[in-house]
């Protein structure tokens, strides 16, 4: 199981994949230590993405290589982490186990 918490934090994307290299900033919903949900004005210009999700925690961005979106509506996406290194998995980790329960998946 997974716990899912809201995190109001800074995360920045861009497509891989497409050839394009057009970065976007954003603001993160929710987060676990197996996806995310980002809130929007523009959708995800591929159905792959890389990821750095900057936690309040002050620390360097969190960097996830590869994510799959797996959903998305008007002003959010959610997307699946595929491959990100083992360093801030762990820094990851340990960030949503101190911080307090939005729900169980």
């Amino acid at each position: 199981m997974s716990s899912t918490i809201k995190v109001p934090c800074r995360v920045d994307y861009r497509a891989i994949g497409t050839g394009f290299a057009v970065e976007r900033a954003s603001r993160l919903g929710s987060l676990s230590a197996t996806g995310c949900t980002i809130r929007t004005g523009q959708p995800p210009d591929g159905a792959s993405l890389e990821l750095r999700i900057y936690l309040p925690d002050g620390g360097w961005p969190i960097r996830i290589d590869h994510v799959q979106v797996s959903w998305g509506h008007w002003d959010e996406f959610t997307v699946t982490f595929v491959d990100m290194p083992a360093s801030d998995l762990r820094r990851l980790q340990e960030y949503l186990s101190a911080e307090p329960v939005l729900q169980e998946d």
